[in-house]
């Protein structure tokens, strides 16, 4: 979330741009990957880093739709000089990612995985995620979503084993 001041995506995304240069490494082969807030760090670096990929498993999509606890905690840790309305107003891009590609005009290249059989996360992240874009007018040709059913991880992220193949068919997907 970073401060009133300062967004910190917009920080790692210039550091990761320094990196890039002085790696010679070219947009297309930059894949951000993350689960839960990692999944949302993930979208947000490529939808700021154009060219790159998302990959995001179970991502939180909207803090607005998180459980009051957590959404106080971030509003008062960061935004504790402000008022909830004034934070949703002055900061609502990076409250929601679907927000934050409206605010970019931007739709990165995401994989967005999800356990669809966790109703907390379709309910308040992905279908959230989902509807406001579709009432965006945004491209969202980038957008790929896969599903899985594993009752016993719920929001846990997948395991290396299946990490792994899905990052090999991403990877062949995209001609890396």
């Amino acid at each position: 979330m970073g401060t009133r001041d300062r967004y910190y995506v917009e920080d790692y995304y210039e550091i990761v741009s320094i990196i890039q240069i002085l790696l010679n490494i070219k947009n297309k082969n930059i894949f951000y990957w993350g689960s839960s807030a990692g999944g949302t760090a993930s979208i947000a670096l490529s939808t700021y880093h154009e060219g790159t990929t998302a990959i995001a498993n179970n991502p939180q999509t909207n803090i607005l739709t998180d459980s009051p606890r957590r959404r106080n905690a971030i509003f008062n840790n960061e935004f504790h000089y402000m008022d909830k309305e004034e934070i949703i107003e002055k900061y609502y891009h990076r409250l929601t990612l679907a927000t934050l590609m409206k605010h970019k005009q931007y739709v990165p290249r995401l994989f967005f995985i999800q356990n669809i059989i966790h109703e907390p996360d379709v309910r308040k992240n992905l279908n959230p995620f989902k509807d406001e874009l579709e009432t965006s007018n945004l491209n969202l040709k980038n957008i790929t979503y896969w599903f899985y059913h594993d009752k016993d991880l719920g929001h846990a992220p997948l395991g290396l084993e299946k990490s792994l193949e899905y990052l090999h068919t991403i990877m062949q997907f995209e001609n890396f």
